[in-house]
């Protein structure tokens, strides 16, 4: 290699480290965000109940439409 072609080289390398280092710092602070965040919120525990009361009546009403849908196929 010629000396230009080695400081083309040499300024490509320098380059290509400090993106990669850029890159490296990006990772870490998305990580310590992660660890810093709990994973899971806390849902207070009468919405969870709430939550449980509305999916069973959601349920019920599901039953119930089929057993009318199942009546009205039985007709035809």
């Amino acid at each position: 290699m010629t000396d230009p072609m080695d400081e083309e080289f040499n300024r490509i390398e320098m380059e290509s480290r400090i993106k990669q280092e850029y890159i490296r710092s990006m990772r870490k602070t998305t990580r310590e965000e992660k660890i810093s965040r709990p994973a899971v919120y806390e849902v207070p525990t009468e919405t969870v109940l709430q939550m449980g009361d509305y999916i069973r009546f959601l349920e019920s009403a599901v039953h119930e439409l089929n057993d009318r849908l199942a009546k009205l196929e039985g007709k035809k």
